[in-house]
């Protein structure tokens, strides 16, 4: 069960970092 939490809690991460890094891109382009 331990290890399903922090797969669910890195999938966030991943997903918050890619949306930020995302719209970055918008703005620079």
């Amino acid at each position: 069960m331990f290890e399903l939490k922090l797969i669910r809690v890195l999938g966030l991460i991943v997903v918050k970092l890619g949306i930020e890094r995302m719209r970055v891109n918008f703005r620079t382009n």
